[in-house]
């Protein structure tokens, strides 16, 4: 398979956010142990013969699932919580004062897959918030045969202001 993959565009029906989602192949084949990306019904999956970690794209990415393989438990959203993957706390140099912003202020929305070994990364990206040119990136990595994830948060683009406090991954429910 080629490294590079060609990506669609799509609307997210309601959202008012366009998304562009990767054509993340599904893994025939693959032994139980390694790391597949997909993307069906809307919920981008990263996991592996442990875990699988889901995505909801039309809550620009909030962590929906998170299934543990070896006894078939899955940690459900409660429907009702908001779907967040991140908050962010904003400190202004000009007078300190601390702004909020969470995933579900993102404009725009973007997730891609980078492969490397025997490891997949997700990378989600949420930009465009009102009246700021500021993107956070958020890089979750899960390794073949590990039944553990990596996850690396990152903010670029900011003018005057500072991060405070970054929160993810936001997991509410039971």
């Amino acid at each position: 398979m080629k490294r590079r993959q060609f990506l669609k565009s799509a609307a997210l029906a309601g959202a008012g956010v366009a998304v562009n989602l990767p054509a993340f192949p599904s893994a025939p084949g693959k032994g139980k142990d390694d790391v597949y990306a997909d993307e069906t019904g809307g919920v981008a999956r990263l996991g592996n013969g442990h875990i699988e970690l889901g995505f909801d794209l039309k809550s620009n990415g909030a962590l929906s699932s998170l299934l543990d393989k070896a006894t078939g438990y899955q940690f459900l959203r409660d429907r009702q919580a908001p779907g967040l993957l991140f908050r962010l706390a904003l400190r202004r140099q000009k007078d300190h004062q601390i702004e909020w912003f969470d995933s579900r202020d993102a404009g725009s929305f973007h997730v891609s897959k980078k492969e490397r070994g025997g490891s997949t990364t997700l990378v989600l990206e949420a930009g465009s918030f009102p009246k700021r040119k500021f993107t956070v990136k958020v890089q979750v990595a899960l390794s073949a045969g590990s039944n553990l994830s990596r996850w690396h948060m990152s903010v670029a683009g900011l003018e005057e202001e500072a991060v405070y406090q970054l929160t993810c991954p936001i997991l509410t429910g039971s």
